[in-house]
């Protein structure tokens, strides 16, 4: 998380949290070293120039005790300031990092559905090749079925063509068998006739 806020600020200053941080601290710690090590007795211009540079102006000299309470006051704002800028950058990442997870969220949920969506799509495509098969086999079994009926329809139109031939040839026989019958009962009227010559 500190080394999010630490590239947050190098982005936003162009420069290094530590560093820069450093550098104030140094700045200002050779400031008050720089007042502890004058006398009282010191240059009033210089520390009045210290004093300026930090955002006061005194017209007159300033007391080396008022001067370490300013320096002191500027560095618990400043170490203020940093912390709250630290909250402050920590808060936007903690915010981001929400963002980021809720993001990650969103992604993971995306991939489910779209391999929820692959899924469905390859039992659609299942599906319809099954369909296709039941389809083709279908059409193939109708096929089937109608060449059988129209074999059937065949033996049955043969069937009856045969039947019809026996029942022509059956009437024939009954026709031929009458003539005879009529041709038998002749001939023996015949005989009897020649029997009743022969005896007289």
């Amino acid at each position: 998380m500190f080394a999010s806020l630490k590239n947050k600020i190098r982005e936003e200053t162009g420069s290094d949290l530590s560093k820069l941080t450093a550098k104030i601290t140094s700045s200002t710690v050779q400031k008050i070293e720089s007042i502890r090590g004058r006398s009282h007795q010191g240059s009033t211009s210089s520390l009045n120039s210290i004093v300026s540079s930090e955002g006061f102006r005194e017209d007159g000299p300033i007391e080396p005790e008022e001067l370490r309470r300013r320096l002191a006051k500027l560095e618990s704002d400043f170490a203020r300031k940093l912390e709250q800028k630290e909250h402050e950058w920590k808060e936007i990442t903690r915010d981001k990092d929400n963002r980021l997870h809720a993001l990650e969220h969103e992604k993971d949920e995306a991939y489910k559905q779209i391999s929820n969506l692959k899924e469905a799509l390859k039992n659609a495509e299942e599906f319809k090749l099954k369909i296709l098969e039941l389809q083709e086999n279908t059409e193939q079994l109708e096929s089937l079925q109608s060449q059988e009926l129209s074999k059937v329809k065949g033996l049955v139109l043969l069937r009856d063509q045969e039947l019809a031939g026996k029942n022509t040839a059956l009437k024939d026989a009954l026709l031929q068998l009458e003539k005879l019958r009529s041709e038998v009962t002749r001939l023996r009227r015949q005989e009897e006739l020649l029997s009743d010559v022969q005896i007289m």
